[in-house]
């Protein structure tokens, strides 16, 4: 079931903006001004110009964690594709993060105009909780965008919530300055 459902979501991604959600939404900026994204009214975020650049986090839940959305914008030495931006964000999530991991899912997908590569997933916090989460690169001038919604591994869970994290990536938007700027080359990298 996991499986076909991030398959599905990852097809929605190209959607509209989420103005038809529960409570309504607001737009949200990156302190560097290269995207925005559209989250829930009611949920708490918090922007900052390190990483995370956005994270959105639902109402509390009683018992279990609340389900959460963040945005990480990363410069690259060299152009990299959407894919092997997920495989690096897999590689720091085991090396760097020590989190273990199981795929439910992988592949391409669209957010708004941008080509993008999804992965589902579950792991287990440290705390020991089962969690799901369905994380979206896409990448422009040798800028990578990650993109990671969670919520409790549960089917009733998954269910409810994939849908609502999906919508809010698919309203990830660059702005005019994230479709321009392009990081300087760096010594010794690739000069396209």
């Amino acid at each position: 079931m996991l499986a076909v459902a991030a398959a599905l979501f990852a097809g929605a991604l190209a959607g509209a903006p989420a103005a038809g959600q529960p409570g309504g939404s607001r737009l949200v900026h990156d302190p560097a001004d290269r995207f925005t994204i559209a989250v829930p009214a009611s949920w708490n975020v918090r922007t900052s110009s390190g990483d995370p650049a956005v994270v959105a986090t639902g109402p509390p839940r009683t018992g279990e964690l609340p389900e959460t959305v963040n945005v990480i914008a990363r410069d690259t030495v060299v152009g990299i594709s959407s894919e092997n931006c997920v495989r690096e964000a897999a590689r720091v999530m085991r090396v760097f993060g020590h989190i273990e991991f199981a795929t439910v899912s992988q592949g391409p997908t669209t957010v708004g105009d941008l080509a993008g590569y999804t992965h589902a997933y579950t792991w287990r916090t440290k705390d020991g909780e089962e969690r799901w989460s369905l994380q979206v690169c896409v990448v422009m001038n040798r800028e990578a965008f990650v993109m990671t919604g969670t919520t409790t591994n549960t089917a009733t869970r998954v269910e409810e919530d994939a849908p609502l994290l999906t919508k809010i990536m698919g309203t990830f938007r660059l702005t005019a300055r994230g479709r321009e700027s392009a990081p300087a080359p760096q010594p010794g990298g690739d000069r396209r």
